[in-house]
């Protein structure tokens, strides 16, 4: 007879095991997700909660090593303003689902828990993929612009949803969208997917 934790364990080890010997790396990079998901089971099991946001009051940035795909996830309908990692990569979960929240994000930057501190000012550039620790006036005015001109450049795109997606040849479409989410599907639908 062996315990619950210890079954988990060993079931997910052998589920690891298998992703990780495949030959296509997109199924080898689904390790983490199985392990992030192990530690998930096994603290519910053992009646354990995993927040980072925990005690944390008003809109925060979180800095961190690295980021779970379920720790992201979890950023949903938070006050999480953006994110910035040491460790992953464009194509990994967390900035999928980074991107799929709309929160900006840069992951990989190695140090950057070493050289911010708590209650530095931060911007989170997740289109160039950099973070500005303590920017200047001039600088939080650039990007306040840029914020104003990427919320205008949205609003612009909405009003093209009603528009039948037929070609100039007449060729009709189809918009199909790509999801993380099931709360997705109405954005799609709104910004006229089928």
């Amino acid at each position: 007879s062996v315990t619950a934790e210890y079954a988990v364990q060993e079931q997910f080890r052998i589920v690891a095991d298998r992703f990780g010997s495949m030959t296509d790396s997109a199924f080898r990079t689904k390790v983490d997700d199985v392990w992030d998901l192990h530690h998930r089971v096994l603290r519910h099991l053992i009646g354990e909660h995993d927040s980072l946001l925990d005690g944390m009051d008003g809109d925060v940035i979180v800095l961190a090593p690295d980021l779970t795909p379920s720790q992201t996830a979890s950023f949903r309908n938070r006050s999480v303003l953006g994110f910035g990692t040491d460790m992953g990569g464009r194509t990994s979960h967390t900035a999928i689902f980074a991107r799929a929240l709309g929160i900006p994000a840069v992951v990989g930057l190695e140090r950057i828990c070493e050289v911010a501190d708590d209650g530095d000012q931060l911007i989170i550039d997740g289109e160039r993929g950099i973070v500005i620790i303590d920017p200047d006036e001039e600088t939080l005015e650039e990007y306040n612009r840029l914020a104003q001109a990427a919320a205008a450049y949205a609003l612009s795109l909405t009003e093209l949803a009603d528009l039948d997606p037929v070609t100039t040849d007449g060729v009709r479409i189809q918009i199909l969208g790509n999801i993380e989410f099931p709360s997705e599907i109405d954005l799609i639908q709104q910004h006229g997917g089928d």
